[in-house]
Parts: structure tokens; sequence; C-alpha cells
């Protein structure tokens, strides 16, 4: 109707809808489509589209800071407890992994009917989609989850088969193939699995100098992606206690940074430390070393983020005494400022 009162579409003549009867005519070109359902999916307390399971128990990573949410798929908790093969430690086995152990005493169909995202091959999460874009106009929303083994050419594969396929649009994502994701389960291993960024080769950043009852504290915050990667503090001349405890904050700062520690969570720990003697007063007031490096690490970091330095803008280079990255030129030769290390 829309068609034949507006007219159809600009591409319509030669498309796969021009069959050359006029009830065949459109005015839109796509009419269906099968839309992201992760928000939705949650309030329903239901799978999320077309997906197959993520995993039987898992935990929704809040990236934002809040409360993470250990999550077990309440339709196998009901069979579980119909079939009387739920146990707490069948439970707790499920959430190291995410999916049904092979040793586990659970009846042979429901190891088939609960396969989780990552149990099932690339291949097959294609060819699900296809199916479904076979009658969708627009684009099918859905996820190719892989295993952290899956490899370079088991993605491309993935992309070429949905290419071959007829899909519009494809997504995939690799386990722990970024430092923070969503959705997370175990596997099962002892080991620690939260490790740091590698450290680029370049990094740029800015310094200031704060002024503390134990001397003057420089700190350099350095960025990577706009966000704060590592941080160095110096303060007096090495071979002091206080430049040792100092320099050790600043190595476990850069550390959790590193880690995806939020700037928010590790300023909140230094500021407002009290030490013996304080300087300044009001919103000035520094109370101790702690206190002026979690204020520096704020005021750095905030203003990055709105790309707004107004103090010690000037390129600076690493000083190779101290490590800072307070290294200038001044009157034809470099200087550190935090150090006193100068280069003729």
């Amino acid at each position: 109707k829309l068609a034949a009162e507006r007219g159809t579409f600009p591409n319509f003549k030669g498309s796969v809808y021009d069959t050359g009867r006029e009830e065949d005519h459109l005015r839109n070109a796509t009419r269906t489509t099968i839309a992201p359902t992760g928000t939705i999916s949650i309030l329903a307390g239901a799978s999320s589209g077309i997906e197959p399971y993520f995993s039987i128990a898992f935990i929704r990573k809040n990236i934002l800071g809040g409360v993470d949410l250990p999550e077990v798929n309440p339709l196998f908790l009901e069979i579980a407890e119909k079939e009387a093969f739920y146990s707490d430690e069948l439970i707790r086995e499920i959430a190291v992994s995410g999916k049904i152990p092979a040793e586990a005493e659970v009846p042979e169909k429901y190891k088939n009917l609960f396969k989780t995202a990552m149990d099932i091959d690339y291949s097959w999460h294609v060819r699900h989609q296809a199916v479904f874009q076979k009658y969708t106009d627009n684009a099918v929303s859905k996820t190719i989850n892989l295993s952290k083994d899956a490899t370079i050419d088991d993605v491309k594969n993935a992309y070429i088969s949905a290419w071959e396929a007829g899909c519009k649009g494809i997504t995939i994502y690799r386990d722990t193939s970024r430092t923070k994701q969503v959705l997370n389960v175990g596997d099962g291993s002892q080991e620690d699995n939260l490790k740091p960024i590698k450290r680029p080769k370049t990094l740029s950043g800015h310094t200031t100098s704060i002024r503390t009852a134990l001397g003057n504290l420089f700190v350099t915050v350095n960025t990577a992606d706009g966000r704060p990667f590592e941080l160095f503090a110096q303060i007096g001349k090495a071979g002091s206690d206080v430049v040792a405890f100092t320099e050790s904050i600043a190595r476990l700062i850069s550390l959790a940074l590193r880690c995806g520690v939020s700037v928010d969570e590790i300023v909140t720990q230094l500021e407002g430390i009290g030490g013996a003697r304080s300087v300044g007063f009001g919103p000035n007031r520094i109370m101790s070393v702690p206190d002026a490096i979690g204020q520096a690490l704020r005021k750095l970091a905030s203003a990055e983020s709105n790309n707004i330095i107004q103090n010690h803008s000037e390129n600076r280079e690493i000083c190779p005494e101290c490590g800072t990255c307070a290294l200038i030129r001044a009157e034809g030769c470099l200087k550190c400022e935090a150090c006193g290390y100068s280069e003729f």
C-alpha cells in the first residue's frame, strides 16, 4: 500500500524484490530485523535473542564499578531438582567452568540440551544465524562466542563462512580477548588470571609538583588510550626510607592501573591518609605523601580525561637517575625537576 502511494524504495529495480508483479512492490527495503536483546534478556530473565546460553552459571560483571552478579540458569535448576540430580557440589563445579562437567552424574540428554555457546563449533553458530537471516530483511544480532583457545584461522573462517552463507553481518568475540568483559566464567585453574597489561614502549604524560611536610613531591601520570596507565612519584634524595616508601606506592598504583583498577578506587584508598604533619589549609591541605599522591592522581586523571592540562604541559622525558617523567630542557641542558639530575 505504501509503495502504491509513495513509490518503491530507490534501489527496488533489479533487487530481489523486483519480481515484475505489482503486488510485490515495496516502499521499504527492510521491514524485519532481529535486534540486540542483551539488556532486555537480563530484565526478562531469559536467554539473549537467538543465542545459545553463554554458560549455565556465570558472573555478570558490572563494568561501571558496581557489584558483580552471580547467575545460574533457572531452567537448569528446575530440571535438576525435578530429575533429582541437583546438588550444591554440582552447582559449584558448573560455576567454575560455566558448563556441565563431562564426568557429572547428569543424564546425557540434559548434557546435550544445555550446551553452551563455546561448546558449539563456530560453523554451527554461522549456520544457525544463516537460517534466521534467510527470513529477515535486515541484519541479525548474534554473537559467535569463541573460547580463549580459538585461533586466528578460526576467526577468519567464521567471517568467510558467514559471508558465504549470506549473513548481512556477524559479531565474533573470543573469550578473555579484552581485559574487561560483561560475562565471565572460570576455567577451573588455580592460577590467577588477572595479569597487568604489557607496557607500550612509548607513553606520554604530565607531571605536577606538590608541597608536602617532607618536601616537594613530583607526581607523573602517563596515559595510554586516554586512560591513566602508570604513575611515578619522587620526593627527596635517593637512599632514604621516605623515597623508598614513595616509590613503592607508585609501583603498586601502576600495577593496579595496568590490571584495570579504576582511578576512583585507588584515589579513595589514598586521599585522607594522615601523617604526623600536614601542609596547607582547607581544600589545599596535604595530610601526607599518600594523600598528596591521591590528590595528584585525581587531578591529573581528570585533566587528561577533559584534555585540559593547564600546568606542566610541556613534553618531558624520563629521568635516567630517578625514573620520573620530569626531565626538561633548560638553559641548554637537560635537568630533572624531581631529583636535580642534569645532563650537560
